[in-house]
């Protein structure tokens, strides 16, 4: 059998299609998807490179119109790409059955009866398959996609997180050495002033570097620098000894067990290297515990500890030993045995470059060597000999200097293990002394590197983005291949088939149905009509006139009484009308209330939802609320597609319905967004509202996707703190080394927090103890102590005295609340030709005097600018301030994490310290320090061999700290602000002596056996916090109890309207409900008519028709019902009407 026209294949391409079918609508719909598609693909490719499109310090930043921005914006861009390939969409399934009628091969006759557009259309691609219709499965997949995945993944392609941003810029750094002399005073002050070492946990154990200033506007959200910069470090480099004649074992002579001690004689007579050929002797007396069979005993010795040693033992710096001891025997009389080994050991000390992490307080946090840099620091730059000396007595007084332990490692493996410990002592003890050779006083340098802040950023999710431009791509393949496909393919199309009357036409025009009508499928429901047709066919053939036609063919001849045998049945109606379905729908519109009621409630008492940890359970605040709209968004738009069709057919029930309001009617071939006004006025209030519904739910998608917003915030709960320190105790101090402590000085000046834990700039805390992990944090009352200086201006005309000859000056002031009291402060004279820099300040405190009222301690703070070398002492180049120091020992609320760092500290009300013991000795300490601002190096003018005349003494570290912070804050350099001068002297001074306390904190507090609690502790942690937005889910609600209430009122007034026994949703559903009617013939030959001249054909006709069951047949026919007496149908013989048409099949509209 041949299934070929030659008529339908000539037209290929030149039927009618709609607009959104065409290149008009297809090519703008593809260029909107390519740039939505670019635009999220830049914004992930800089959202990855950068940590974000943008970046926020504060909660402050984000504004409301940031907020809309990035939350909704991208919603609307996807429900916008949704809704214009929905019109396209709708054409493409609606008329696919005709376009596969219109292929010149024929096709088989259940296309007659398929419709893609009014089922479920989740399920459209799979019965697509089934048919083999492979563009409707592209479409229909595409559909899928948009309609429930890209608006939801577009809701949450933008979202806040905590993130590192990265800045290029540069630091400040200071990484000269101070000369030697100073370095020998330094170290020997340390050597002999009793201070240790003891601060070295606020850097790294093994490297040392020069101290950085961090700009004060960054300590709050600066999290790490990056930087390459020289680091220091030292190690030892160590040899294998021979031991000669090494150990004698002596014990009681008894046959008693043996309940007490072993005692060894370490008697190394001869230690000798074979390269050096060094020889010494080592004489100690060890007690060997007896607990055990077996005991290892290590001692390591410093150089200058070891008496009668050859020359050559001058290439080391220490020695060590290790005596492997075994005994049998025990209890009784043990036998012992014993192997020694030893070895001598150098200290070295190098440098290289290396990329360094620097935390925001300037402390070294991780560092990568460049091992082709290493180099040894030579002999000019710092001062070896005392370095090494304070080294070894720092790792003798912390470590000591004997080991015995009852480990079963072989003699050479705890050797080994020994140089590794004495190793890491070594460069743990080196680090905190590197630090004080830096000149802070010196040349500053600005290294370049990149800052890490620690902010809110604007992410795009990678999941989330990467999905959205898959459905993109998907959709820009499809709508080109439309683009390209539908011109090319057979279209037997002169209008729009949406409507009755056009569905009639190509029945009586194009459609031979002979076959058709002997199955009598007037009763039969669609699956029983598609199920006899599924092997005959539709063919197209030619009538003697030339015209073609569509023949259905039936291929097996027993079709027709099984046909004629069948039970008829009826369609199941529309989902919206079933009542299991309904409820079903319903029980879900009424979830979806209570959630958001329940919801809204909570949020309402609590003021949050939840909180997240994982930013993929943050995501499903923000997914699931935007998928249920689009399932919400979905069910709508189907109930209305179902609506549009059925609407009509309503009508036709009801009888004596016009051709306007019933055949003619085509809402199903327009959107509800284009229909809306036009429903109301042809009366159709139920599908008008149904449109309505379907407009508002474009809404509903957008304020789901606003529903939570996300916020960082802490959560906090009760605990119990701690403290093991005595807060009312505080010991008189000897005189401080406050130079020990410059490089900590120095950071905390420049950075605005300290690098010490339970300190702050002004104050140190008495610590407690709190169980945290990393990401907490705990606040409670912790003690205070610090320091305060009250200023005020000092003229400079009758308060300054000085003698030109012999360079010597002295200050008179009066103390404060008594003005005729006049005291005197002796200083350098300040002869400007020797400044060094062009603001110098210098700290000029009270000694002891004999003067009652001149006891109480006083600093005058003398800034004075530089102009030439003959420029002296003026108002207009010099500022003095007079200021009493004051102690301050108070409770402060202070929040701290799980190393001690402050992160918040606040004074208590009504807390503070006046009187008492604590007190009397606090400002005994202050008064103290207070002196040794002259000479912040400590008092070592006792060691031999450093004179007064030394270089260190005109370093005036207070002085150049102060002058240093004075102009980071005040930039004019021809003049000088009072106000910011005291500001900077304060700090300075605060820093000094906060840090000094901390550091020195096991001296000046006394740590106590059992603790005491802290009341109103807390533990917080930071967290991303769930919070509902109100106006977007009360929109929400409304929307939704509205949505439930049109769909409520649907299934009432339309359950039992249909009295149909098959949906008229496709061509081959009514044809044996129209062929053989009065109607159809008044539509002969309007086949190739325009849309709206066959609306005026039968307008102009004024029937009136009706659809029922006829009495006389018994068959359902769509006929008319009533024709007006006063019109005759030969006026409007269709001769002479299509005579005066114009005819344009080939027009597109």
């Amino acid at each position: 059998m041949t299934r070929h026209s030659s008529h339908v294949s000539g037209h290929h391409g030149r039927g009618w299609r709609p607009m959104t079918l065409g290149p008009r609508y297809l090519l703008p719909l593809a260029c909107l998807m390519l740039t939505m598609l670019v635009i999220t693909e830049a914004m992930r490719l800089w959202s990855i490179r950068h940590g974000g499109l943008a970046f926020y310090s504060s909660d402050e930043d984000i504004t409301d119109g940031r907020v809309f921005a990035f939350t909704y914006v991208p919603t609307i861009c996807g429900l916008v790409v949704t809704i214009l390939w929905s019109f396209a969409e709708y054409d493409a399934l609606r008329l696919e059955p005709y376009f596969q009628l219109s292929k010149p091969e024929g096709v088989r006759a259940d296309v007659l009866f398929i419709n893609y557009v009014f089922g479920r259309f989740v399920s459209t691609p799979f019965i697509a398959i089934r048919n083999r219709h492979w563009l409707v499965v592209l479409v229909s997949m595409l559909t899928v996609s948009l309609q429930l995945l890209l608006p939801t993944v577009q809701s949450s392609l933008l979202r806040l997180d905590d993130s590192t941003a990265v800045f290029k810029e540069s630091i400040k750094m200071w990484p000269d050495f101070i000369d030697l002399t100073t370095q020998d005073t330094l170290v020997y002050g340390s050597n002999t002033g009793g201070d240790l070492l003891v601060y070295d946990w606020v850097r790294s154990d093994t490297y040392a570097m020069a101290p950085v200033g961090i700009a004060l506007d960054d300590k709050y959200e600066t999290k790490m620098w990056k930087l390459n910069q020289s680091v220091y470090w030292a190690e030892v480099s160590c040899e294998d000894v021979h031991v000669v004649d090494a150990v004698n074992i002596t014990s009681s002579d008894t046959d008693e067990p043996y309940a007490g001690d072993h005692s060894m004689q370490l008697n190394m007579s001869s230690v000798s290297s074979t390269k050096d050929r060094c020889s010494l002797e080592i004489n100690d007396h060890i007690v060997i515990p007896s607990s055990t069979t077996h005991q290892q005993i290590l001692q390591w010795q410093p150089k200058t500890k070891i008496s009668n040693r050859t020359s050559q033992c001058t290439s080391f710096d220490l020695f060590a030993v290790v005596v492997d001891i075994r005994m049998s025997g025990i209890p009784f009389r043990p036998e012992i045995s014993s192997q020694v080994s030893g070895f001598g050991c150098k200290m070295l000390y190098k440098n290289a470059m290396a990329k360094v992490d620097l935390n925001a307080n300037g402390s070294l946090s991780h560092l990568d060597l460049d091992k082709g840099s290493i180099k040894q620091i030579s002999n000019t730059s710092i001062d070896t000999t005392q370095f090494k000396e304070t080294i070894l007595r720092e790792a003798e007084f912390t470590s000591g200097l004997t080991f015995i332990h009852g480990e079963s490692k072989s003699l050479k493996q705890t050797g080994r293990d020994f140089v590794d410990d004495i190793d890491f002592i070594v460069k743990k003890s080196f680090v905190p002394l590197m630090s004080r050779v830096f000149d802070v006083g010196g040349r500053t340098v600005l290294a370049d590197g990149y800052r890490l802040a620690f902010q809110t950023a604007l992410i795009v999710d990678p999941t989330h983005s990467m999905i959205s431009e898959a459905i993109l791509i998907f959709g820009i393949v499809i709508v080109l291949f439309l683009l390209w496909f539908y011109p090319r393919r057979p279209n037997m199309l002169y209008g729009n088939p949406t409507s009755i009357a056009s569905m009639c036409t190509i029945i009586n025009d194009i459609i031979d149905d002979t076959e058709l009508l002997k199955l009598n499928l007037s009763e039969l429901s669609t699956r029983q009509s598609r199920s006899l047709l599924r092997n005959s066919w539709c063919v197209w053939r030619r009538r003697e006139n030339g015209q073609a036609y569509i023949r259905i063919e039936t291929l097996d001849a027993s079709i027709v009484p099984h046909a004629q045998s069948l039970k008829p049945r009826r369609d199941v109606m529309p989902h919206f009308l079933v009542i299991p379905v309904f409820l079903l729908e319903a029980l879900g519109f009424v979830a979806v209330m209570v959630a958001i009621g329940v919801l809204f409630a909570f949020s309402r008492e609590t003021g949050e939802l939840t909180q997240v940890t994982s930013d993929n359970l943050a995501s499903l605040f923000t997914i699931v609320p935007s998928g249920v709209a689009s399932i919400i968004r979905a069910l709508c738009i189907s109930v209305y597609n179902n609506l549009s069709v059925l609407e009509p057919w309503f009508v036709l029930q009801s009888g004596r319905a016009s051709a306007s309001a019933s055949l003619l009617l085509n809402y199903g071939s327009r959107s509800p967004f284009a229909t809306a006004i036009q429903c109301f006025q042809g009366r159709h209030f139920i599908l008008g509202l149904m449109a309505v519904v379907c407009f508002l739910n474009v809404g509903l998608s957008l304020v789901a996707s606003g529903l939570f917003d996300q916020d960082y915030v802490t959560v906090s709960k009760s605990t119990q703190l701690m403290s093991y320190w005595d807060h009312k105790f505080f010991a008189i101090s000897e005189d401080s080394y406050l130079l020990s402590e410059l490089d900590l000085i120095q950071s905390s000046i420049y950075s605005g927090t300290s690098p010490l834990p339970w300190t702050s700039p002004d104050y140190t805390f008495l610590p407690a103890h709190a169980t945290l992990i990393q990401d907490q944090t705990a606040i409670g009352s912790l003690l205070g102590i610090g320091a305060k200086l009250k200023c005020q201006q000092l003229p400079l005309e009758g308060h300054y005295m000085q003698d030109p000859g012999s360079h010597t000056a002295y200050w008179k002031y009066s103390p404060p609340g008594d003005p005729t009291a006049v005291c005197r402060l002796n200083s350098t004279a300040m002869a400007s030709k020797h400044a060094q820099h062009r603001l110098s300040v210098n700290f000029v405190t009270s000694g002891k005097t004999n003067q009652t009222e001149c006891q109480q301690p006083t600093t005058l703070v003398v800034a004075h600018i530089n102009r030439g070398s003959h420029s002296g002492l003026s108002t207009d180049n010099t500022v003095a301030l007079q200021c009493q120091p004051h102690i301050n020992i108070q409770n402060f609320t202070v929040e701290f994490d799980a190393q001690g760092m402050v992160e918040y500290y606040s004074p208590k009300d009504a807390t503070g310290i006046t009187r008492g013991p604590m007190f009397e000795n606090a400002t005994i300490n202050l008064a103290k320090y207070n002196q040794e601002l002259s000479n912040p190096q400590g008092t070592f003018s006792s060691a031999p061999n450093i004179t007064h005349n030394s270089t260190h003494h005109y370093h005036d570290w207070f002085g150049i700290l102060t002058s240093r912070l004075y102009q980071t804050l005040d930039t004019n350099p021809d003049s000088i602000d009072p106000r910011l001068l005291s500001h900077a002297a304060q700090t300075v001074y605060q820093i000094f002596f906060a840090t000094d306390l901390s550091v020195q904190r096991d001296f000046y507090f006394q740590y106590m056996d059992s603790p005491a609690p802290i009341s109103d502790g807390k533990i917080y942690r930071w967290t991303w916090s769930i919070e509902p937005s109100f106006p977007s889910m009360l929109v929400a609600l409304m929307i939704v109890v509205f949505d439930a209430c049109v769909l409520a009122v649907v299934f009432a007034t339309r359950r039992n309207r249909s009295r149909m026994p098959r949906m008229p949703m496709t061509i081959g559903s009514i044809i044996p409900w129209v062929r053989g009617s009065r109607m159809i013939k008044d539509l002969a030959g309007t086949y190739t008519w325009r849309d709206e001249d066959r609306s005026e054909w039968l307008e102009r006709l004024n029937k009136r028709y009706r659809f029922g069951k006829e009495e006389q047949s018994g068959r359902y026919l769509l006929d008319e019902d009533w024709v007006d007496p006063h019109e005759s149908r030969e006026n409007y013989a269709l001769s002479t009407y299509s005579a005066g048409i114009r005819m344009d099949p080939c027009s597109e509209r």
